[in-house]
């Protein structure tokens, strides 16, 4: 089975052809209007399917694109300068936002702020607490 009969595609295709053979042989407004009906019924079927499913192509994508490496290695280096009380915890952070939001969500908000608040112990906290919780794709702890 192919996308389009998943998400309906076909039927649509079906249904509109049929009205517009209806409408061809001079069917009456009045009995093309069922046939009409159930075309945008389906249609609208049609976008609420599309719809959920390009709300998760984000998810998708992110679990592709993240470089759990390169998280790591970020992380690494964040502790280490949390631990310093070091404000290139700042810089860094700054830099690797999206990445680290891509890879670990919104808890990554919490230490951002904590960071930018100099908050160093805080954020060392937070950010041993999203080590102790987050798994990489492949489910090793980061």
């Amino acid at each position: 089975m192919v996308v389009d009969d998943l998400l309906g595609a076909t039927d649509i295709r079906d249904q509109a052809l049929h009205l517009e053979k209806a409408a061809r042989q001079g069917e009456s407004a009045d009995s093309l209007k069922p046939h009409l009906d159930v075309l945008t019924i389906s249609l609208q079927s049609l976008t609420e399917a599309l719809d959920r499913v390009l709300t998760r192509a984000p998810d998708v994508q992110k679990s592709v694109l993240v470089n759990w490496s390169e998280v790591s290695t970020i992380l690494d280096r964040l502790e280490s300068f949390l631990k310093s009380d070091d404000a290139a915890s700042n810089d860094l952070f700054d830099q690797s936002q999206p990445l680290l939001m891509a890879a670990l969500g919104d808890a990554v908000r919490t230490i951002g702020q904590q960071i930018r608040d100099f908050d160093y112990s805080d954020a060392l906290n937070t950010l041993h607490m999203l080590r102790k919780n987050g798994f990489s794709e492949k489910g090793s702890r980061l």
